[in-house]
């Protein structure tokens, strides 16, 4: 299971730990090098001690002045010692008594020259680990220069000498041990107080978000009561606002569910009222066959209304099914039109009716025939049925580079600007009832569903002449 508080914490503890790791690799880098120039530091100056101890006579004699009692890492048992060659003859000329001692000697680096030292690695006279010095350089002159009356060889003055030193790096090689083991440590605690800072840190920063959490564990049914705060933190704010409209709309939805259901209920509730009426009339008070014939054909009329008003309130319900079921064939909306105005031509003539067509022959387009036959005739029967008598109803198909254009105009004075937001809900009706007995009220929510099924646009407004128009258009 995914947590935000673990990923949280975990890429803070890495990132603290990531820096620090990389604070400390550097400081152990520098004060690693740092150890280790003071250390060589400290073995150059131990070699130019041993340098200006080796001198030469004025004849190219070469002896060793080194006063142990000063020099005491050089005597028995040290953990230092020197070798002094000729360089001419390849020889020793004198080695510390370190290395006497302990019956040892120190062979020379190769490479040495007069320029610089050269370093390397070996052992000290008490078989710990060593850093090796090896330079030539001229030796030290033994007599006084300013005296002109002493006659010194050219050798003399040029004697060249190859001084090896070795060191014990054991307390270097120790405290590079115990830097280390500092920087490591303090990598491990740093990483130790990461994670707990950031876990602390992550639940003080995500606590609103857990407060937001139970605020909404409490809700049981929508409200409007806008229960999340706005006021919370500025990353919250627009999820709080977002939860607050959906819970505005749920309580929309949620009372358009009631409303319906309560008019379905009384819209069902009506005919069978009035079916139970007739049937138990028969049955108590036995009549003539005419009367009888009476009786079945109310209730037959009483069960197609039933049946129409079910199968519009199924096609409400099915609206998600029909639109992932379409079958989308080539059809002709003109011909409906003139069908539908004909199928109704009964009912146009008994209410006096006139109608006003203007349509082409023939426009193929590709739709689903059902639903767009479903349509054109709630649209037209819409307009039949609610047109006041005598009165003039305008069918009026245009085609347009996206398509069908059909507007449907009737007079309708009783409505206005504000009744259009209703007209396509269930059961409305503008005088407040819930229907008549051949009329449901669902004929132009059915058409709005069907529309947007379709991809269609179908609009609904008021002239200022108090003409009522539905609009379907392509888009």
């Amino acid at each position: 299971m995914k947590s935000i508080r673990r990923r949280m914490a975990l890429w803070m503890t890495v990132a603290v730990f990531g820096v620090t790791a990389l604070f400390c690799g550097l400081t152990y880098v520098l004060v690693r090098n740092m150890l280790i120039v003071d250390f060589d530091r400290a073995v150059l100056e131990q070699f130019q001690s041993v340098a200006n101890t080796v001198k030469v006579w004025t004849d190219g004699d070469v002896y060793v002045e080194l006063n142990p009692t000063v020099m005491t890492g050089f005597a028995a048992g040290g953990d230092r010692a020197f070798v002094v060659r000729d360089v001419d003859v390849h020889e020793m000329i004198a080695q510390s008594i370190s290395l006497d001692a302990a019956g040892l000697t120190i062979a020379g680096l190769a490479g040495a020259n007069r320029d610089t030292p050269v370093f390397g690695e070996g052992t000290a006279p008490n078989g710990a680990d060593a850093v090796i010095v090896t330079q030539v350089m001229p030796a030290q002159w033994g007599w006084d220069i300013d005296d002109t009356t002493i006659e010194v060889t050219p050798e003399a003055r040029e004697k060249l000498v190859e001084i090896t030193l070795a060191v014990d790096d054991t307390p270097l090689t120790a405290r590079l041990r115990s830097l280390g083991m500092l920087t490591l440590s303090i990598a491990i605690a740093a990483a130790l107080a990461a994670g707990a800072a950031a876990l602390f840190t992550v639940s003080t920063v995500l606590r609103p978000l857990h407060d937001l959490a139970g605020r909404a564990a409490k809700i049981r049914e929508p409200s409007y009561s806008r229960p999340f705060p706005a006021d919370g933190p500025v990353e919250l704010q627009p999820i709080a606002e977002r939860l607050n409209d959906l819970l505005v709309r749920l309580a929309d939805a949620s009372l358009v569910e009631r409303r319906f259901t309560a008019d379905a209920a009384h819209e069902l509730r009506t005919p069978i009222a009035e079916l139970r009426t007739l049937t138990d009339v028969a049955l108590r008070f036995p009549t003539a066959p005419e009367q009888l014939e009476n009786v079945i054909r109310s209730s037959n009329d009483l069960s197609i209304r039933l049946t129409s008003l079910i199968d519009a309130l199924l096609g409400i319900a099915r609206k998600d099914a029909l639109a992932a079921g379409l079958q989308m064939a080539p059809t002709n909306p003109p011909d409906m039109i003139r069908q539908i105005i004909a199928s109704n031509a009964v009912t146009i003539a008994k209410r006096n009716l006139v109608f006003d067509v203007q349509a082409p022959q023939d426009h193929k387009i590709t739709s689903d025939v059902t639903l767009l036959q479903s349509i054109l005739t709630n649209l037209i029967e819409n307009a039949v049925s609610h047109a006041p008598q005598g009165s003039t109803v305008s069918v009026i198909y245009t085609v347009t580079q996206a398509g069908l254009h059909l507007r449907v105009t009737n007079p309708a004075p009783d409505l206005d600007a504000d009744d259009l937001d209703k007209v396509f809900e269930p059961f409305w009706r503008k005088d407040g009832q819930q229907s008549d007995r051949d009329h449901a009220g669902l004929g132009l929510a059915l058409c709005k569903g069907f529309a947007d099924i379709l991809s269609l646009d179908l609009q609904a407004r008021v002239t200022a002449d108090q003409q009522f128009e539905m609009i379907l258009k392509a888009t």
